[in-house]
């Protein structure tokens, strides 16, 4: 095996190859390989082309001193629409603002633009009354029944995963923690992350 912990490797898992670039940092040598992506687990290309690189070299994983990964794999199950299929709960009245945008057009002058649906379609963004203030004080709190009203409605759905995003969220935690422990009181199967 090498004797100088010197190398580095970058890997890049992409939908259809995973690459990789393995810098000797001692001989200043570059070795790259390339190898289908594994789509239903994503690591298994990874260690086979680390496997690989490494064995080329005639080193193992103690010898390499860093390791930088990227991936374009989110940025298509967004493109492609293969992500989970996903409910949103907002504050109520704020429901169409996935499809609104700002009103945005990508061309100003094309008044036949078919903008593309929104990742989360209406049926499945829910709203809540709760509401804070811009400085995170509560106008209207947490309603428990409307909560277990929602999470029913999340077991009712062909849903695979739900996200909060309500109004003035950024100025306090408060309303999405009081819904995550009502909703998974609820709804069991669900499971909500809103750091």
């Amino acid at each position: 095996m090498a004797t100088h912990p010197g190398f580095r490797v970058g890997f890049d898992i992409g939908g259809t190859f995973t690459d990789f670039v393995l810098w000797d940092m001692q001989t200043d040598a570059l070795h790259t390989y390339k190898t289908l992506t594994t789509p239903d687990d994503p690591t298994r290309a990874v260690i086979e082309g680390l496997d690989t690189l490494l064995e080329q070299v005639n080193a193992n994983y103690s010898d390499l001193a860093l390791a930088i990964h990227g991936t374009t794999l989110i940025t298509n199950a967004l493109i492609e629409r293969k992500g989970a299929r996903t409910a949103l709960i907002t504050t109520r009245g704020h429901r169409d603002v996935l499809e609104m945008a700002r009103e945005m057009r990508y061309d100003i002058y094309d008044l036949l633009l078919v903008n593309p649906e929104p990742l989360v379609p209406r049926p499945l963004r829910l709203e809540v009354s709760a509401r804070m203030d811009g400085q995170g004080r509560e106008v209207r709190p947490v309603d428990e029944a409307e909560l277990h009203e929602l999470a029913a409605l999340l077991d009712a759905n062909p849903v695979e995963a739900w996200r909060s995003a309500c109004c003035t969220r950024i100025a306090t935690r408060r309303t999405s923690s009081r819904s995550r422990p009502s909703c998974a009181l609820a709804a069991p199967r669900w499971c909500c992350r809103s750091p």
